[in-house]
This record gives structure tokens, sequence and C-alpha cells, in this order.
């Protein structure tokens, strides 16, 4: 009966490597960088793809170098999808480093347990938004402001009391 050999680790070299790793990935959002993997990631920080994932495994909530890399782009996603409503979910896809809407969709779905449409209209619902327009006579109005009957024609001074 064969023994496994019991792998002897130096942890503060992990920590090192796992520092090294997250430094790299938030870097000028090289998370985002596509076709990243370990053995990639291995030659960039001098290191091990063995070490690499034993130190990702060791130091990250998300226990495997794929998926702590798909976490990062998921939260860039999320604050992406909020920043730029104007862009296409496609758009903030490859802004991400996803090409395949379908693989961005999966592992959005994962992260939040909704669409990348459905985040968006959570914090900004369509039919609340309110849209300014302004003109020349009338300054910055809001089209579909709902206003209280009750305070229709109510003088300042009675709003003050309010």
């Amino acid at each position: 009966m064969e023994e496994k050999k019991e792998l002897k680790v130096n942890l503060a070299l992990l920590q090192f490597t796992y520092r090294k790793l997250i430094d790299y990935l938030q870097r000028d959002q090289n998370f985002t960088l596509e076709n990243l993997n370990r053995s990639t990631l291995a030659k960039i920080l001098d290191s091990n793809e063995k070490y690499l994932c034993m130190a990702v495994r060791k130091y990250s909530r998300e226990k495997t170098l794929k998926k702590l890399i798909e976490g990062m782009r998921m939260k860039y996603a999320a604050s992406l999808l909020l920043e730029y409503m104007n862009y296409p979910v496609d758009e903030i896809a490859r802004m991400c480093g996803i090409e395949s809407r379908c693989t961005f969709y999966r592992a959005f779905q994962r992260q939040y347990h909704c669409t990348p449409a459905e985040y968006r209209q959570q914090y900004y619902p369509l039919d609340e938004m309110n849209e300014t327009e302004e003109t020349e006579e009338t300054g910055p109005t809001d089209k579909n402001l709902k206003t209280e009957p009750a305070l229709i024609g109510m003088g300042l001074s009675n709003l003050k009391q309010l």
C-alpha cells in the first residue's frame, strides 16, 4: 500500500505567493486579462503552479484560482453595470475579460443569483427613474415626480410646520 507523501510547505512562502498574486491581479485590473490560467500566472509570478494553487486554497475564500479570478471579475462587472447604465451587457463582459456572453451570464448568476439586467433593475428600477427636463421658462422639472396631493396648495409656512 502506497503512502501519500506529505508535502512540507513553507507557510511564509505560501503567504508571500498569495500576496504577490493578489497584488498582480489588482494592479491595473490585470484580472480582466483574457486567458489567465495557473501556468501563465505561475510564470509571471516566478512561482510554480502547485504552490500557486496551494496558496489560493490556503488563503482565499474561493479555494481555486479560477473561482478567485471569476469572483474579482464579477465584482468589477457589478460595479460597471451600475456605473455605465447605457453599455450593453456584452460590452461589460468584454471589459471584465470574458468574451462569451453565456459564460458571463452563468458566472454572474452564480455570484449574484440574478442576471446582469435584473441586477441593474434592483438598483435603478426603470419605473421609478425620474427624468429631469430643463426649460428656459420653468427651470428644472421632474416629469415623473409623484407629489402628495395633500401638499399641493400648501404655503411654505405650513410646510415648515410639518
